[in-house]
């Protein structure tokens, strides 16, 4: 499969998608994210994002359209065949507190953990990264498109003006409608990046309903601040340290003994640190 993949499929995957990619990572999408939005405010150009959150991404894969996609790229022949009886008749149970329950179907879904999971999803979403980037309303930087970042389900809009932004969204919106593909709207939310004192207020729907707008969001684990300011960053990070130093005391287990020698030398000085930022971004001090 990955000999055909390397010399027959040469846009595949899109190339906004970074996950499960040689050489790339969370840290890499993070990275082209945050580069963009710098690149544009730099140019005193307002940055408008939306971070769209979906449900239960591997468990919405519907076997018909995933045997479809796959016949388009070329899988055709005995190997589609001895996929789709790997699918046929699939039959699950739960198991818990020593009973089992009644034998359920499964009519949609890829297993997560299974060697091919990841290679069957990213063919289920390559279609909507392609609708999305053949639109051209996603950013730029240069001449090079990098308007929807993506790391597996984890996709993110950029657009320079609400137009653009909300016809990527209304994309997003009919190719989920089309392949059953739900976005949880009350998770996902419209930022936007601007170099003014307060955000523009924008109104971007999915569907009937619309996204709500914040000053801030996590993407990748990373908090986005709307004037892209260290502070929230900061914090943030330094809530999660102290979390993790409240808990080790209130487990009343002594420090020495719960961390590693290099767990040790990792963690406090990291903690030290974050202390340091968090008194310099409050008092001014560079």
């Amino acid at each position: 499969m990955t000999t055909y993949l390397k010399s027959n499929l040469v846009d595949f995957p899109n190339s906004h998608q970074q996950c499960f990619q040689p050489g790339l990572s969370c840290l890499t999408t993070a990275f082209a994210m945050q580069e963009t939005i710098l690149y544009h405010m730099e140019r005193y150009s307002n940055v408008y994002v939306a971070s769209l959150d979906q449900k239960a991404a591997f468990d919405t894969v519907r076997f018909r359209a995933l045997f479809l996609k796959l016949g388009r790229l070329g899988f055709t022949g005995h190997f589609l065949r001895l996929l789709m009886s790997t699918f046929h008749n699939l039959k699950t149970v739960v198991c818990g507190s020593r009973s089992t329950s009644d034998t359920i179907m499964v009519k949609r879904s890829v297993r997560q953990g299974g060697v091919l999971s990841t290679f069957l999803y990213l063919v289920y979403v390559n279609d909507i990264l392609n609708d999305i980037k053949r639109s051209g309303c996603g950013s730029k930087v240069m001449s090079v498109c990098c308007g929807n970042p993506a790391i597996a389900d984890n996709i993110s809009l950029l657009a320079l003006t609400p137009v653009h932004l909300q016809k990527m969204v209304n994309i997003v919106y009919d190719y989920c409608q089309h392949c059953n593909v739900s976005i949880n709207v009350d998770k996902s939310s419209v930022t936007v990046f601007t170099k003014g004192r307060s955000q523009p207020e924008v109104n971007i729907r999915y569907g009937n309903r619309s996204f709500i707008q914040t000053g801030s969001f996590v993407h990748l684990g990373i908090v986005y601040s709307y004037n892209l300011k260290d502070k929230d960053r900061v914090s943030q990070r330094l809530q999660k340290k102290q979390r993790m130093l409240y808990f080790q005391c209130q487990r009343k287990v002594s420090m020495p003994r719960e961390l590693t020698r290099k767990s040790q030398l990792i963690f406090f000085p990291r903690l030290s640190f974050l202390l340091h930022c968090d008194i310099a971004l409050n008092t001014g001090v560079k």
